[in-house]
């Protein structure tokens, strides 16, 4: 898990800079408004102003459905800022699920030397592409373009003596890609 954040801090910091707002932004009332109502914090220079967040907008029903538990829930606004991310981690049977909406394009993604392994991919209908951080070799994710710039759904190890039996992460990012579909930002 700490990988999984630190791998976060370290995108957030070098990216925000570098995202040129490849997605169009929702004026900064309605986010503000958003962030105030849910308890997030707002930051006025955030790049993400888009009033959704995983931790909000993803119901506890279909997290219980695709096998994480929601009770888990961890938000990415514990006293850190994320500058153009929203992000939010739950634990399944040996592993972390996590849900990332930032403002990244899908050309920033491929250009990121943490990334690597692309593979395109389709899910729910929807085309996206396989990856994997290159400081997280027991990790997958899945990523898709939407409005404010893409969502990620991954998943890395929690404890790898219980994940499901013959599970890969790969297989179980796709799995929970597919699940909570009707939940993530759309194009």
């Amino acid at each position: 898990m700490a990988i999984a954040l630190a791998a976060a801090l370290l995108l957030t910091t070098s990216c925000a800079s570098e995202t040129n707002g490849g997605a169009e932004s929702l004026g900064s009332e309605e986010a503000k408004a958003y962030s105030e109502r849910h308890g997030f914090p707002y930051y006025e220079n955030d790049p993400y102003q888009e009033p959704y967040h995983p931790c909000i907008e993803i119901p506890d029903d279909a997290l219980r459905a695709t096998g994480v538990d929601p009770e888990t829930a961890f938000a990415d606004t514990s006293e850190v800022p994320s500058p153009g991310w929203r992000i939010c981690r739950w634990n399944g049977p040996g592993y972390m699920l996590s849900v990332y909406t930032m403002v990244w394009t899908l050309d920033e993604l491929y250009s990121h030397p943490m990334y690597h392994q692309f593979r395109d991919i389709t899910i729910a209908g929807r085309e996206g592409v396989e990856l994997h951080a290159i400081d997280e070799p027991e990790a997958c994710t899945i990523a898709f373009p939407a409005a404010m710039g893409m969502t990620f759904v991954a998943t890395s190890v929690l404890s790898a003596n219980r994940m499901p039996p013959g599970s890969t992460f790969c297989a179980l990012a796709a799995q929970h890609a597919a699940d909570l579909d009707p939940h993530l930002p759309q194009l």
